[in-house]
């Protein structure tokens, strides 16, 4: 809104910044950290491999083109886009959850391990536990 008023500072470009590139670094390495709760260790490799890509990808290579084409279309465009991505995103996301609870719950008990088995989310691992959602998917979290 800022910015459609013609009240944008550099002081402000430069807060947005920070925080933008504060989450992207948090964001990037969620990314490569749930990949091992979600694959088995076999295809690790191949996963890791396959994240990389898609991030390479997507960012340095598919990423800068399309953001031209979007702000060379009317000025709704891009930010249509990006609310697009985040509804692509949302449903990704609990399509990893429902795996998530799909496995978790036909594991034995033993194998969860102490955060999935549902001891460690009422204790130390609770914050870790929820962010990854392994307490919720095993039916522990909340």
């Amino acid at each position: 809104m800022t910015v459609a008023a013609g009240a944008a500072s550099i002081a402000m470009l430069a807060v947005v910044n920070f925080l933008l590139g504060t989450v992207q670094t948090l964001r990037d390495n969620a990314a490569l950290a749930i990949v091992p709760e979600l694959v088995e260790r076999e295809k690790l490799e191949t996963a890791n491999s396959r994240v990389q890509a898609a991030q390479l990808i997507t960012m340095e290579l598919i990423g800068p083109p399309l953001g031209a084409v979007l702000f060379s279309l009317p000025a709704g465009s891009p930010f249509f886009a990006d609310s697009l991505s985040f509804v692509v995103s949302a449903v990704a996301v609990f399509g990893i959850a429902a795996v998530a609870r799909k496995s978790a719950a036909s594991a034995p008990f033993g194998e969860r391990g102490v955060v999935g088995g549902g001891v460690g989310c009422a204790g130390r691992w609770c914050g870790w536990c929820c962010v990854r959602g392994v307490g919720w998917s095993s039916g522990s979290g909340s």
